[in-house]
């Protein structure tokens, strides 16, 4: 090729190239801008021109997608089930709910004759987040015995998967226990996992699941408690201190979900029928188990509680055991393991017998103990751990350390999560923390330092101050002070081995809300210390 044809070719190779770039560029840059712009108008535009029929299509498309699933019942404890009879995409994987609100593509009935009816009751295990409906452990289950030909006499075995992601064991045993009749379970398998002792997701008006909100509190305003409150501050792990039984906020939550518990339990009892209770425990090493199952065992010998109790996992480190895109749920194969310790289990108590030849594999160290075993020792250990680790004697809300975040019961919120805070936090109507006691130290003064707005509506400014469940002191404040900031003084309660920590709530009934924001803002956090 000449070298001035040459030339000319790349001359105008370039020429028809930078505007490309330099019109790829600017859309790059400025399509933000003119998204914000022209959106409003183009969906007014397209709102205006619909006919009924294609609004009504459109707006059944969005309530199927994934933040449509979910439905609020009229249950406080219960909260929500899924919509019912719908197909969404949740969590990648389609769903179909069925009359019940459950995940299921066949109706729930009541009982046939000649059925043992098994109800597998629990959370995002049992609803099988992020994997196909027929993977889960409990239709596997039944899958087993049919195969097997394995009845339990002459009745067939079924199973009916009763889970919704994020229900804790509050609104696990409330559910079933209001509809044990009509659901008639012969057997109820409970599977309980490390965050079920917590307050749960709730639900917005169009059906997506919040953290603003929890089926408990929901009185209290946005934000409230949240089991989440570790994810929200930059920390990895993702549960606050409200697992755990080390304030009475937290032990509350402990005492009413043993309480329905027991209930579900003497209901079933009553009926002449079984249930087993069984923990998800990948975290055991060694023999020893994750603080969850120390506490759950702990608290279930507290109350009295005497069922069957099986430690179950899966080894989520083999390869095809985990989701890829959801590795804290299992695939088909992380659900058979638990499928056949459950087979195991009822074959061990003598409820649903099968002979040795058709009982399935299940490595002898996922076999559990079938009892509550509490280990005093560990348990004290795994409370100070905690402790040292996770709960500060000063905090210092304006540069939130994320390590203190376990230290948080709740009723606080961020402005954003994607990096350490640099901010003070604010607080809802009803906000608590946890400050480590000093040994040796009977008598302390707590210091608390807010910030409040001078907006009219917080004022006058009435804070109830409670230490460790009692109400210590109440502060007023007439007027904004000219600084906007206020000290809360008070001498702590003594010390004693039933309260290590101190446990801060404050509540208040004044509140502001911006135009384009719905959370309920009081005033902001400043510092907490023990002097």
């Amino acid at each position: 090729m000449p070298r001035a044809r040459a030339k000319q070719l790349i001359f105008w190779t370039l020429m028809l190239v930078i505007p490309v770039v330099a019109v790829g560029a600017g859309l790059y840059v400025f399509r933000p801008i003119l998204q914000r712009r022209l959106e409003p108008q183009i969906i007014a535009h397209l709102t205006a021109n619909l006919s009924q029929e294609d609004r009504a299509t459109i707006v059944q498309k969005i309530a199927e997608n994934n933040s449509g699933l979910w439905d609020v019942v009229s249950e406080a404890d219960v909260g929500r089930i899924s919509r019912r009879n719908v197909t969404a995409i949740e969590n990648q994987t389609e769903v179909r709910t069925n009359n019940a609100g459950m995940r299921s593509q066949r109706p729930y009935r009541r009982k046939a004759k000649g059925v043992f009816r098994i109800a597998c009751l629990g959370d995002s295990m049992v609803f099988g987040s992020g994997g196909l409906e027929q993977d889960r452990f409990c239709d596997q289950l039944e899958d087993f015995y049919r195969r097997s030909g394995i009845t339990v006499g002459d009745a067939s075995i079924e199973a009916y998967a009763i889970g919704i992601s994020s229900w804790t064991m509050l609104q696990e045993t409330t559910y079933l226990a209001s509809r044990i009749s009509a659901y008639d379970p012969d057997l109820i398998l409970l599977l309980s996992i490390g965050n079920d002792i917590t307050d749960s997701y709730g639900v917005t008006g169009n059906g997506s699941t919040t953290r603003a909100f929890s089926p408990e509190h929901r009185s209290w305003g946005s934000a409230f408690f949240s089991n989440k409150t570790g994810s929200e501050f930059t920390n990895p792990k993702c549960c606050s201190a409200l697992q755990w039984d080390l304030s009475p906020e937290s032990r509350q939550r402990w005492d009413k979900a043993m309480a329905r518990l027991e209930r579900l339990i003497d209901l079933q009892h009553r009926r002449g029928k079984h249930i087993l209770l069984s923990i998800l425990d990948n975290e055991q090493r060694g023999g020893r188990y994750s603080h969850f199952t120390e506490l759950l065992n702990f608290h279930l010998k507290r109350s009295g509680i005497e069922e069957p109790l099986l430690v179950v996992s899966y080894p989520i480190n083999e390869p095809g055991i985990s989701l890829p895109h959801d590795p804290s749920h299992p695939t088909r194969l992380g659900h058979e393991v638990l499928r056949n310790q459950y087979i195991h289990a009822f074959n061990r108590l003598g409820w649903i017998p099968v002979a040795a030849d058709k009982l399935p594999q299940s490595p002898p160290d996922l076999a559990g103990n079938l009892e509550a075993n509490p280990d005093p020792k560990a348990l004290a250990a795994l409370r100070d751990a905690y402790v040292e680790r996770h709960v500060p004697s000063e905090i210092d809300f304006a540069h939130f350390d994320p390590r203190w975040t376990h230290a948080l019961l709740g009723g606080v919120f961020p402005e954003r999560n994607d990096k350490p805070l640099d901010h003070p936090l604010w607080a809802s109507v009803r906000a608590g923390f946890l400050l480590r006691r000093q040994p040796g130290f009977d008598a302390e003064e707590l210091e608390i330092r807010i910030s409040a707005p001078p907006l009219l509506e917080l004022f006058p400014l009435q804070i109830d101050l409670y230490l460790n469940g009692q109400r210590a002191r109440r502060f007023n404040f007439a007027e904004p002070h000219p600084s906007g900031t206020y000290t809360l003084s008070v001498r702590a309660p003594p010390r004693s081995d039933d309260h290590p920590l101190l446990e801060v709530v404050l509540e208040t009934s004044s509140y502001f809300v911006h135009f384009n924001n719905g959370r309920m803002r009081s005033y902001q956090l400043l510092s907490a210390r023990l002097l």
